[in-house]
């Protein structure tokens, strides 16, 4: 039994150290964004110089996006909750979430495109569970897209043999 036991305790500091080195590495990286977007917004007021202000402020616009949706997903993994199910147009989840993330996309220059099977029916769908979901996954698509080039597809799918709505997020 203590072999066991020393064995769940040696897994659950090795699970706390990866989740620590993980949080510090994102939070590290979103900072040194903010860092360079409030440099370019001093920069922008000193010289007076509008469009390098306003380039500044996107960036760190950006980076609180980033923050708040990190600080999301600590809570979501934090603690344990019930789904709560109701019937849900994935469609207009999908559309919402490629609305709602245009801005970013448009930041990083990359395309983001929706294509949307009218047949799709309701589902049964914890909204805001998949709704955090699918922003993660458009955000991650988004980031390893290729600047300048990068595309991003959001797409639903109805399969009435199957009966299986497919949504995808797929990137180049």
């Amino acid at each position: 039994t203590r072999l066991v036991q020393a064995h769940l305790e040696r897994e659950r500091l090795a699970a706390t150290g990866e989740t620590v080195a993980y949080l510090s590495h994102a939070i590290k990286n979103i900072l040194q964004g903010m860092r360079s977007g409030a440099d370019l917004v001093e920069r922008g007021l000193e010289k007076r110089d509008f469009a390098l202000t306003t380039q500044g402020w996107r960036i760190l616009d950006r980076n609180m996006d980033r923050v708040y949706n990190l600080m999301l997903n600590m809570l979501a993994f934090s603690k344990e909750r019930e789904p709560q199910l109701e019937m849900l147009q994935v469609n207009k989840l999908a559309a919402d979430v490629v609305e709602l993330m245009q801005r970013g996309a448009d930041d990083a220059n990359v395309v983001l495109l929706c294509a949307l099977d009218e047949s799709t029916p309701a589902v049964p769908l914890d909204h805001d569970g998949m709704h955090q979901v699918l922003v993660n996954l458009v955000a991650n698509a988004i980031d390893a897209a290729p600047r300048h080039s990068g595309v991003v597809n959001v797409r639903t799918r109805y399969d009435p043999v199957e009966r299986h709505v497919i949504l995808s997020v797929v990137d180049n």
